[in-house]
């Protein structure tokens, strides 16, 4: 049990009280205080001089040297704080390491991570299937992206470059794709739509340019063409008239 003492002052049974070092008397911290106040600092039995001054003394001491330890606690544990703040900043990530090995789930038998079958039972290995179906499925929508980026670029780039290339002599542009091509080419080197005006030969299917008036190869007229009956000149297809005499077809 706790020692609980009488005050020699206020006759109270108290459990903090201060003593007298010449006559050991009592008295309780209350009463020290309100004899403090009113600056009467002798022992109410001997009459001792400053003994209550000696007992705060050593109180205040007691206090800050406490105090201090609080404080002395206090910074050590900010300090740790910001030291563990510092090594999570400078601590590495460390990554997960996958496993190199599958369990077949017939037989639980491990088995290498590339082994397609399990080598106890047999049993397919279907994460690995299911990998390589996501791989497929992810390498499709990578082309398909890719190729819909290029019809895009195709589509805004070649009106742009057509506005400023201007055709050579000779040069002609295709009616179906509005592609521009050289004067040696028969068809679109885009939609291989072949060149308005050229005309094919019946007899051997020879291309030939527009401006022939008969086959390169086997020298067949081209059809449709005519020649004057007054001045026996050839004539396209496309004339009414005869371009030498102006008589009529």
């Amino acid at each position: 049990m706790e020692n609980l003492v009488s005050c020699t002052v206020c006759l109270e049974i108290k459990k903090e009280s201060k003593g007298c070092n010449q006559c050991n008397v009592v008295v309780c911290d209350k009463c020290i205080e309100d004899l403090r106040q009113i600056n009467n600092f002798q022992c109410p039995k001997c009459r001792k001089q400053d003994w209550i001054s000696n007992n705060l003394v050593l109180q205040n001491m007691i206090e800050i040297y406490l105090q201090q330890q609080q404080q002395l606690k206090e910074t050590k544990k900010a300090s740790c704080d910001k030291k563990c703040q510092n090594k999570n900043k400078d601590q590495k990530i460390v990554p997960i390491q996958k496993r190199d090995f599958w369990i077949c789930e017939e037989c639980g038998l491990k088995n290498k991570i590339e082994e397609k079958e399990c080598l106890g039972c047999g049993e397919e290995n279907e994460q690995l299937q299911e990998q390589q179906y996501q791989i497929q499925q992810k390498q499709q929508e990578n082309e398909e992206q890719k190729e819909e980026q290029q019809k895009n670029q195709e589509g805004k780039e070649q009106p742009i470059l057509e506005k400023y290339i201007q055709l050579k002599n000779g040069d002609w542009k295709c009616t179906n794709c509005d592609s521009n091509n050289k004067k040696t080419r028969w068809s679109c080197y885009k939609c291989e739509m072949k060149k308005e005006k050229d005309w094919i030969c019946p007899k051997c299917n020879a291309n030939n340019y527009c401006v022939r008036w008969s086959c390169h190869e086997c020298d067949e007229r081209r059809n449709n063409d005519w020649n004057c009956e007054e001045c026996d000149t050839l004539n396209w297809g496309t004339r009414n008239t005869c371009r030498k005499c102006l008589c009529r077809k």
